[in-house]
């Protein structure tokens, strides 16, 4: 009876491992996303919907536009590149800084670490995003719940200004 019990014991112990081993190592699929901000349920997206080169990445309310829709694609040296829908355009901080509370902007698409993110699944459920070239993860500016505020990179902290949730699109 006892070893019974044991042995059900050791299974379970083994699938919650599994499951939060799983859980930890989750990437989204390559697709189309709307990128919800956990503290303020509001959408990101291009600024006025601009196509320039260097337009700033904000929160906004959801409207279901094409400048809120972001392709996730897989970058040839690992991670993920984010890709402005309406733009064709990457997102990365500006000019490539490493520099904590630098804006994220969307600028051509070229290969390299500056483009590339990676996701990594926060307990509250989404992602961080954090840059493979600084090491730094996406933030909304100090947490703000106001309409068009920028989003820039930040040392990781894993609160919810830093958690985004994927909602995948047809």
């Amino acid at each position: 009876m006892k070893s019974s019990s044991l042995a059900g014991w050791a299974m379970m112990t083994f699938a919650a491992v599994s499951l939060f081993s799983a859980r930890s190592d989750a990437q989204p699929a390559v697709g189309l996303y709307e990128l919800v901000a956990s503290h303020s349920d509001m959408c990101l997206g291009i600024q006025d919907a601009s196509r320039d080169a260097g337009a700033a990445l904000v929160q906004d309310d959801c409207q279901d536009l094409v400048s809120q829709r972001f392709r996730i694609a897989t970058a040839p040296t690992g991670g993920y590149y984010v890709i402005a829908e309406h733009t064709g355009q990457c997102l990365l901080p500006r000019g490539g800084s490493v520099e904590p509370w630098t804006p994220i902007v969307q600028q051509t698409c070229r290969s390299g670490a500056t483009q590339t993110w990676r996701f990594t699944a926060s307990e509250m459920g989404g992602y961080s995003l954090v840059s493979a070239h600084s090491g730094l993860c996406m933030a909304v500016r100090q947490s703000r719940t106001e309409r068009n505020t920028d989003l820039v990179t930040f040392p990781c902290h894993g609160r919810a200004n830093q958690v985004f949730r994927l909602r995948r699109l047809p």
